[in-house]
């Protein structure tokens, strides 16, 4: 599969799988700054990371009842022998062959990977206070 350059994308009008944000100029980033919810500042906001993002994906896809945030192990591009999370969002209905969301690699990944590697945080992740994502 050809790896994607999330950052040539133009932000979409929907959500699509594996968009990331996280870096002003890409699609998700672009995407949410336009409405934000009313309780995250936009200052707040540039500053958020990949639990910050999947928080915001899982709302615009419905919420907890719609998808969940699954916290994965993976392997670090920069140093392989560093460990290295992400928050990946999979739909509740999501087919296995599926691709998540907030892949910041743009790799593909789908969603049977996430159910076999990860760790539902969704609970934990909807329920923290905005400047600790």
């Amino acid at each position: 599969m050809e790896k994607i350059n999330i950052c040539d994308l133009k932000s979409p009008s929907k959500l699509e799988p594996t968009l990331s944000g996280n870096i002003p100029g890409t699609p998700l980033y672009e995407h949410f700054v336009k409405h934000l919810p009313p309780d995250l500042s936009e200052e707040v906001y540039r500053k958020l990371g990949c639990q910050g993002y999947a928080r915001l994906i899982v709302n615009e896809l419905g919420g907890p009842e719609k998808a969940m945030i699954m916290w994965v192990e993976i392997e670090n591009p920069i140093n392989p022998e560093e460990p290295f999370s992400h928050a990946y969002v999979i739909p509740i209905n999501a087919l296995d062959s599926d691709l998540a969301y907030n892949n910041v690699f743009g790799d593909g990944t789908t969603i049977v990977e996430i159910r076999n590697k990860g760790l539902d945080r969704t609970n934990e992740i909807l329920n923290s206070p905005w400047e600790e994502l």
